[in-house]
């Protein structure tokens, strides 16, 4: 008996001697420092402040763990001192917040830079307003949303006036194929070499013509900051200084491409900023981060579609809209961020309808031109035409700029157009009394369109092309 009555002893003492290590360890879990509530409600808010920070966090987090053991007078006495540094930590967090967030008001401020140095800093303090004070973490990220909204709202209409005032070339007229003596149009006549008898009236000869200001059935040199979609953002505190002038195409590409590097970098903050510290992100708080980024940048998208709608809706440029729509192929491809595609999406809408009215008033005017009264009003000679060369160059112009982007509207469009060029130049070479010259008159023009894709360095062999 005495020998169980030892061995019951033994055990009882280990039994205790085991709740009291537990309980130990329980009480250090919970003991709360001087110096960490002294760093919580007086210190600066710092390096030293964030460990501070993450020291209570874990501690809250084991206080809600023993909440759930009955009857522990530890935890009912530690709780309500918890209680204060919660709530003093949670004051100061939103008031620094608060505080650093109202700096982006100065329109000068270089937001990303600032994100990235003294808001992702302090992330640590939002993280912990979203798990002990969640009205406090919605008021500061309601305030971050109306000031960012505000900031990008101001310098991207400061941007867009920079811009528009420098437009140039703008097109508020049709211009029409044969219409050489139109002030806006630049027919650009090239040496031309007829293939036939060198008997024959005109062989050889050089056709030519003094060019105007612009050229708008020819892409010339325009779009090629597009076209390679070099990154030289203009800013817009130089653009005016500068002297430059922009065509539509260049104001629509310079804003775009700022408001997809910026979107992009601002969705960047977001999920960095607006999460909670866990490995996995749930839907909820993707959904939650998707919100936010279309709060702040609504107004933006909304400058954005009313730059197309006041500026670019209303020309004549067929080609200055095509490469509109390109640079959003261009942009798209290379920035890679899903989020903005809703808004590309309905500038294309807008774009879209627009370019192909123009492709409709081209054709309708080849139809006219075709008109037995225009027709018959021509005087024949084997010269290629000047509808030819424009039709050249307008063809190649598009066949460049699609490049990038396949529409079938497009191809059906442009396949409208070549069926009226053939048909005016069948109808005008049969003014020819000579049925040589006749000939002469269809390859002249069908060559000065082969020359004219191969300066424009389009290949008129490829069967693509061919097709055109």
């Amino acid at each position: 008996m005495a020998k169980i009555s030892a061995e019951e002893n033994y055990f009882s003492a280990k039994k205790a001697m085991s709740v009291e290590t537990q309980l130990s360890a329980i009480l250090k879990n919970l003991e709360i420092s001087p110096e960490l509530v002294k760093t919580i409600c007086e210190g600066e808010i710092d390096r030293d402040f964030i460990v501070a920070l993450n020291a209570l966090r874990q501690k809250l987090n084991s206080m809600k763990e023993y909440e759930e053991i009955e009857n522990f007078k530890a935890v009912e006495e530690m709780k309500p001192i918890y209680d204060l540094a919660r709530l003093k930590a949670s004051h100061r967090s939103r008031d620094f917040l608060l505080a650093k967030i109202k700096e982006i008001r100065n329109l000068t401020l270089d937001l990303n830079e600032f994100q990235n140095k003294e808001l992702l800093k302090y992330k640590t303090l939002d993280y912990f307003l979203i798990e002990r004070n969640p009205e406090a973490a919605i008021e500061v990220c309601d305030t971050y949303i109306n000031t960012a909204r505000q900031y990008y709202f101001d310098n991207f209409d400061l941007y867009k006036n920079a811009l528009t005032r420098v437009i140039t070339g703008q097109l508020d007229r049709e211009i029409k194929f044969g219409s050489s003596g139109e002030s806006v149009v630049s027919m650009l006549f090239r040496t031309t070499k007829n293939i036939a008898n060198p008997k024959l009236n005109g062989i050889f000869n050089q056709t030519g013509a003094e060019s105007s200001k612009q050229n708008y059935f020819s892409m010339g040199t325009r779009g090629l900051a597009i076209h390679s979609l070099e990154k030289n953002q203009l800013k817009a505190i130089d653009i005016e200084s500068s002297g430059k002038q922009l065509f539509i195409e260049d104001v629509f590409y310079q804003f775009n491409l700022a408001l997809s590097e910026n979107s992009k970098k601002e969705y960047q903050f977001i999920s960095k900023f607006f999460s909670v510290k866990n490995n996995k992100t749930s839907n909820v708080e993707i959904e939650m981060k998707k919100m936010i980024f279309m709060h702040v940048f609504e107004p933006i998208f909304t400058i954005g579609k009313e730059l197309v709608s006041n500026y670019i809706l209303n020309s004549f440029d067929a080609l200055g809209i095509l490469m509109c729509i390109s640079s959003i192929a261009k942009i798209q491809t290379d920035l890679h961020f899903e989020t903005v595609d809703n808004y590309f999406h309905s500038l294309s809408m807008l774009l879209w309808p627009r370019f192909q009215t123009l492709i409709d008033l081209h054709v309708e005017r080849l139809a006219k031109l075709s008109s037995d009264k225009k027709v018959s009003s021509f005087r024949f000679n084997s010269y290629p035409h000047e509808v030819t060369r424009q039709f050249a160059d307008f063809i190649s112009s598009i066949i460049k700029i699609s490049e990038c982007f396949d529409s079938t509207v497009l191809l059906a469009g442009m396949g409208r157009m070549r069926n009226g060029m053939n048909n005016l130049l069948k109808k005008l070479s049969i003014t020819s009394k000579d049925k040589e010259m006749e000939k002469v008159f269809l390859v002249n023009n069908y060559d000065q369109i082969l020359i004219i894709f191969k300066e424009n360095e389009v290949d008129g062999g490829n069967p693509e092309n061919k097709n055109i």
